[in-house]
């Protein structure tokens, strides 16, 4: 293989091997082909020489004849021409110096700079390869795109027309490639034009296996090679009730590399036209995109009215009364006032400030929590776990291999009408801040751990306990009937002749019946929480790990008691947001300084061993730890602290509370153990068990009275609240990649009965992939809680052949039976209709799906239902079928339909 220089015509009827043919070959090319020397500089040359190796034309052939007759040079065997980046090869290359045209026959393929490969018997191109004509040629793009035609012929280097052309992202079949692909597209011509980057197809025809399922007199594509390409986007469909059959065709618009726009109009056939606009654009240091929605609805009457769906509702109020004469408000809907427009606005941002810092935003406004569930609007300010809420957050942060910073201001908005926004928390803001030093003096590791929050709410939230709450703990009483189910609501709103409640209150606001789970004010906080740990080991192996920790918190308080009586019990002036009554619970303001400090041992002796390709672990574990008696129990609100498990995860922790509102307090000794094995081919076992010991102080998980309790009770019903801790333990097993199990239990210390239980497995045995999450916990009647709850959730995937898949999944509530059971045999004669439903298994949500999958094609059929599909605030409430096909490069299709059942009120 040579390259092009200065020869003149050399050679006569000669036949010359190897490179020497190729240099005749180069020579007759012409002067177009070759650079003209000139006068350079130094930079001209550089240039020169670069652009040079790029037009160079390089040849490879076994032989070469050059005929002066005919004016023409023929390369013969295993052609290879080598020009800006693409390649042709053939049996036999013919260059006619007269036409300055080139004609290769035998095997024929052009392979492009992008790597796009063009077969044929037969091309005929000028000498740059840009024009030219191609016979029953076929081609293939690096990422397997395939077109095919009777003829093809190409322009300027810049558009190329297919004759009776074919189009599909399908590989032909291995065993039988004379068989049509499973979906192709016929065209009468298709047009490939590279400088806009599109292809068109004319009176076009869409085949499956062959056979025309669609006709379409112009299509056009973005050119498979685009990542960004303005234009229509594929359609999307769906229906349901409330918003009628739904056509949404997105527009894109991208103006420049680093911005764009997409619109997309929605025809919705029951409530008019939604638009939805996203703008993004992606700057040097960071990205950020703003999004808006909006609808001017044309059917209100399709969702309810609030508290339990969007439209507003005026209210009568009227008195009722417990069992024990304790009023409260039962409220009747007299008129909706129809909320004609709704919509969105949100923006989220990310921006580097160096490396170590950046800071962000996402912040959502709606017009009501339900528009975004209602109308299936993207946000990325969800968080959805059992049930949705948006948070909108601005944020800084940073980060090195050290320390971490964290500020950020947060807004929540529940998303459903369980959620009342008046008892959702703005934080405003938290502050997390920490740092670690490697000490050289004493050795070992110092940490400064420092947080800041401050929180606001504008409704106290309430939680009524149940009459047997407490046993010793409380005093007994009487305010709801035996079929307790929660205690009353705050809103119990009449419909049809049915009642409907939300909201949690309690018939009776005082410690011991009643629990503050959030305070409606102000609450501020700082906490810095200073630590130091250090390793020894000794001679034999033991591992001794002394330890000190103090937390300092300054702390300020003040209650809203501001509450709204206007309206309702006339007699009595009952608070419907019951602000006025957190006085029962707490001062009005208070502030305090409060101080934790803790010191430790652990201690721990490993023993190992291997027996075969199979090592063993096995390492008793023990710690002491003493602190202070926690102050202000019961005194302060507890905000971050509720969420308390005793497991395997925190038996060893200094601190067991979930947050810095409540500090462990007392003389503590946490002893375990745990055996690990550890197989050759990757796969383990653990298993450990564990218990605590409260030894001196005040047990900061105990009830001491009435009025030294937390006020949400966190910490009864732990397992920790006794001098002997429950049990906890875990088992892990996986014996391989493909299978895990994985157990975490807690049981009670005397009866050894089981407390608490999680389970997860997920195995993949051939074809077949199955998920399994279990969890049992027992009545917690001081949290609330009056009997067990126990869900299982199951989920598989089947491969099937031919690349066809089969997928479900279920969640079920095995406990609901339980207050089934308990409404049906205690209420009065005719109070509850037909039978209770007897069966353990009872699905919260469930879903199956079919689906296949290959290198040009994606199709999917699901149907699903969940627990928030009944939370929509719509008249009926539906189950989802969702059809998807997708074309590679083509473009896909979704079609979404709503399945009605029964609304709350009963209606359709």
């Amino acid at each position: 293989m040579v390259g092009a220089s200065s020869i003149g015509n050399l050679f006569n009827h000669n036949r010359l091997p190897g490179a020497l043919a190729a240099l005749a070959f180069l020579a007759v090319l012409g002067p177009e082909m070759i650079t003209p020397a000139r006068s350079q500089t130094l930079n001209d040359q550089v240039s020169s020489k670069a652009n040079q190796q790029k037009s160079r034309l390089l040849v490879d052939a076994k032989e070469i004849v050059y005929d002066n007759d005919k004016n023409r040079v023929e390369a013969r065997g295993d052609v290879q021409l080598y020009y800006q980046g693409r390649v042709l090869e053939a049996d036999r290359v013919i260059y006619d110096r007269g036409t300055k045209r080139v004609y290769a026959e035998g095997n024929a393929k052009l392979v492009e700079a992008n790597g796009t490969a063009i077969y044929s018997d037969r091309f005929e191109l000028t000498d740059d390869f840009k024009d030219g004509f191609i016979d029953s040629l076929q081609v293939v793009s690096h990422d397997k795109q395939r077109i095919t035609a009777a003829r093809g012929e190409r322009t300027d280097g810049e558009t190329t027309v297919f004759e009776r052309g074919t189009y599909t992202a399908c590989e032909p079949c291995k065993d039988h490639p004379e068989k049509p692909p499973l979906w192709q597209v016929k065209a009468a011509r298709i047009i490939a034009k590279n400088s806009e980057q599109m292809i068109y197809y004319e009176d076009a025809r869409l085949e499956f296996f062959g056979v025309p399922l669609a006709y379409v007199p112009y299509l056009s594509t973005p050119d498979p090679t685009v990542a960004r390409k303005s234009g229509i986007l594929a359609p999307r469909y769906s229906r349901n009730s409330a918003l009628g059959f739904r056509v949404s065709v997105p527009i894109y618009w991208a103006p420049a590399p680093n911005y764009d726009i997409l619109w997309t109009p929605s025809a919705l056939s029951s409530q008019g036209m939604l638009n939805e606009v996203e703008w993004r654009h992606r700057l040097e240091t960071g990205v950020y995109n703003i999004r808006a929605a909006g609808i001017f609805q044309a059917d209100s009457r399709a969702f309810l009215p609030g508290p339990f769906g969007p439209n507003k509702a005026s209210f009568l109020f009227n008195s009722s009364t417990y069992n024990n004469g304790t009023p409260y408000p039962t409220i009747y809907m007299t008129s909706e006032d129809k909320r004609v427009f709704r919509g969105s606005i949100e923006t989220a941002g990310k921006f580097l400030i160096n490396k170590n810092w950046n800071f962000g935003w996402d912040v959502a406004l709606v017009t009501d929590k339900f528009f975004l569930n209602n109308y299936r609007i993207k946000s990325e300010s969800l968080q959805v776990s059992y049930f949705k809420e948006s948070i909108s957050s601005v944020y800084m942060r940073g980060q090195s291999s050290k320390a971490y910073f964290d500020a950020s201001v947060f807004y929540i908005q529940g998303q459903t009408q369980f959620d009342w926004q008046k008892q959702m928390p703005v934080v405003h803001p938290s502050i997390d801040f920490n740092r670690r030093f490697q000490l050289a003096g004493i050795g070992g590791e110092l940490g400064v751990d420092v947080n800041v929050t401050s929180l606001s709410r504008q409704a106290a939230d309430y939680s009524a306990l149940p009459p047997s709450a407490g046993g010793v703990r409380f005093p007994s009483h009487s305010a709801f009937p035996s079929t307790w189910r929660g205690g009353p609501t705050l809103f119990n709103y009449q419909l049809n002749g049915s009642v409907f409640g939300v909201y949690s209150a309690c018939a009776l606001y005082q410690r011991g019946d009643c629990l503050l789970r959030g305070a409606a004010g102000t609450m501020n906080r700082v906490s810095t929480t200073i630590s130091w740990r250090r390793n020894f080991i000794d001679p034999v192996g033991q591992v001794w790990t002394p330890f000190v920790n103090a937390q300092v918190d300054v702390l300020q308080y003040s209650l809203n008691t501001t509450s709204l009586a206007t309206g309702l019990d006339a007699a009595g002036g009952y608070s419907i947001f019951g602000n006025d009554k957190q006085t029962n619970f707490l001062p009005q303001n208070d502030g305090t300084l409060r101080a934790m400090p803790s010191i430790g041992l652990e201690y721990r002796f490993p023993f190992a061993g291997t027996t075969g390709n199979v090592s063993h672990l096995f390492e008793p574990i023990a710690q002491i730890i003493a602190s202070s008696n926690e102050a202000m129990i019961g005194r302060l609100p507890n905000e971050d602290s509720q969420s308390l498990v005793f497991s395997d995860s925190n038996i060893f922790s200094i601190n067991r509370f979930s947050g810095y509102d409540r500090t462990e307090g007392g003389v503590r000794a946490n002893v375990g153990g745990q055996y690990t094995m550890t197989f050759g081919n990757g796969g383990y076992a653990n298993a450990l068990v564990g218990q605590s010991y409260h030894l001196a102080g005040r047990n900061s998980f105990e009830s001491y009275g009435t009025y030294r309790v937390d006020l949400a009770n966190t910490g009864l019903n732990s397992g920790l609240d006794k001098s002997r801790s429950d049990f906890v333990s875990r088992v892990a097993f996986a014996p391989n990649r493909d299978l895990s199990f994985l157990a975490r239990g807690r049981f009670d210390s005397d009866s050894l009965r089981l407390e608490r239980l999680e389970v997860s497995a997920s195995s993949k045995l051939g074809a077949i992939t199955t998920t399994l999450l279990y969890a049992r916990q027992e009545a917690q009647p001081d949290l609330g809680y009056v009997r067990r709850r126990e869900g299982v959730s199951l989920g598989g995937n089947v491969e099937l052949p031919n690349n066809w898949s089969l997928n479900g999944n279920v969640l079920l509530d095995l406990d609901r039976y339980t207050l089934d059971r308990d409404l049906y045999f205690t209420s009065p004669p005719g109070t509850v209709q037909g039978k209770y439903n007897s069966s353990p298994f009872r699905a919260s949500g469930y879903g199956m799906g079919l689906r296949y999958a290959d290198e040009c094609t994606i199709f999917s059929v699901t149907y699903a239902r969940s627990v928030a599909d009944n939370l929509g605030a719509t008249r009926s409430s539906t189950s989802t079928v969702l059809f998807r096909l997708e074309l590679k490069n083509l473009g896909e299709v979704n079609y979404r339909q709503g399945v009605n059942s029964t609304s709350p009120d009963g209606t359709r």
